[in-house]
């Protein structure tokens, strides 16, 4: 199993907490000032959000993104950008 898959088999375990999702982007720096995510049956602002260097600007409204929810259900990390989703 590779580490990833692995990683992903801990992480959907329901006693971790720890969960990957997918979002819809509803607003992008470009066009909002502000990044805003639908995901998880909830609006997530950026103070919702964590996003690896270069991604924030990176995103755009209507792409999809992958999700690392916490395990105390407080933040969201964005892993990957899925153009036009």
């Amino acid at each position: 199993m590779s580490q990833v898959a692995a990683l992903a088999r801990a992480l959907d375990n329901p006693g971790a907490g720890m969960k990957f999702l997918f979002g819809h982007v509803t607003k992008d720096i470009v066009h909002d000032g502000e990044v805003a995510v639908q995901a998880d049956d909830l609006p997530l602002t950026e103070d919702d959000l964590g996003f690896a260097e270069g991604l924030r600007r990176g995103v755009e409204r209507g792409d999809r993104v992958l999700l690392l929810r916490s395990a105390d259900r407080q933040h969201y990390d964005v892993l990957l950008i899925m153009e036009g989703g």
